[in-house]
């Protein structure tokens, strides 16, 4: 007659409990790494949240040049580009970037109506002018017409990562040489009380006093 062993019984039960418990102490502790990794990952994603910029130019080289000073900066990335102003209305709806970089003179149309168009529909857009060329009209029409900045293609990279650093902020920012440009505009032309008063609110970020 064969004879139970409880002891063996006993002893096979303690160790599967023990498998058990183990178990069980290794998946929560799994979980609570795997939930800091997450925690950390959030923060990470946070502390290293990029500015979204949309670039638009209808010079590949110039959008390329755009592109290679926008992503080395480590708070900033390209997140679309467009050649034409159509092309702009239409990835600007689409992207709905933080700050928009757009070329003045477009193929299809001005970028300046291009920007005109997309603050129609996108009232808060932070759109920044850049042109080759030092006209101070264009300079002017664009920044009465809601431009946050201004810039020329031939200035330093950094002016362009500044800028956009300061009209994310919610800032209007003017390069000194663009001031410059609009002091010499100011000699020559009559501009109306409202375009005074918007070139001196913007000039002043630039720490350039106008005229009385």
């Amino acid at each position: 007659m064969l004879v139970p062993d409880t002891g063996s019984n006993l002893r096979m039960e303690k160790t599967m409990f023990i498998c058990q418990e183990t178990t069980g102490h290794q998946d929560y502790r799994l979980a609570l790494r795997n939930a800091m990794d997450r925690g950390y990952r959030e923060e990470v994603r946070i502390l290293t949240k990029h500015i979204r910029v949309f670039s638009v130019d209808d010079h590949p080289v110039i959008r390329e040049g755009i592109a290679a000073v926008i992503n080395s900066q480590p708070d900033m990335r390209v997140v679309a580009q467009a050649s034409t102003g159509s092309e702009a209305i239409e990835g600007f709806a689409e992207h709905q970037p933080e700050v928009t970089l757009m070329g003045v003179r477009l193929p299809d149309m001005s970028g300046i109506d291009a920007m005109i168009a997309i603050l129609r529909r996108f009232p808060e857009a932070r759109i920044i002018m850049l042109s080759t060329s030092q006209c101070s009209g264009e300079i002017q029409r664009a920044l009465t017409k809601g431009a946050r900045s201004y810039l020329f293609t031939t200035m330093p990279p950094r002016h362009m990562a500044e800028t956009v650093r300061a009209v994310h902020a919610g800032e209007k920012h003017l390069p000194p040489e663009v001031v410059a440009r609009l002091a010499e505009h100011l000699g020559n032309e009559a501009l109306t009380e409202r375009e005074v008063e918007v070139l001196r609110l913007l000039a002043g970020t630039a720490g350039f006093s106008f005229p009385s």
